[in-house]
């Protein structure tokens, strides 16, 4: 098998000792592969919804560039909850950041 692969001899009975091993590594690959193409077609399906349902609010705050100022204004709250979740008993007033995103979508 090393031969066909064009391979050192030896190179895959290095990794898989048994033929089972072998195939048992290779079932493991294409389930990590479909597992990875699922996983981005989702992603990509719930991008392109929360789109749909964002950006007409986004256009109606003003904003010149409806899908960049979206993934901005995401970004900044996103960064804002993550902050607060990592210092949970500190001061935390959002606002001002978020209307200076919103500010910043006007043109």
């Amino acid at each position: 098998m090393d031969a066909q692969a064009g391979l050192p001899q030896g190179s895959a009975s290095n990794v898989f000792r048994t033929r089972d091993a072998l195939v048992e590594g290779v079932l493991d690959r294409l389930l990590e592969l479909e597992t990875r193409t699922w996983r981005e077609r989702k992603i990509a399906a719930t991008r392109e919804e929360l789109e749909t349902w964002a950006l007409p609010w986004v256009s109606a705050l003003g904003s010149a560039r409806p899908r960049e100022d979206l993934w901005t204004l995401l970004a900044v709250l996103d960064g804002l909850m993550t902050n607060r979740m990592a210092a949970p008993e500190g001061f935390f007033a959002p606002e001002e950041a978020i209307a200076t995103v919103l500010r910043g979508m006007r043109p």
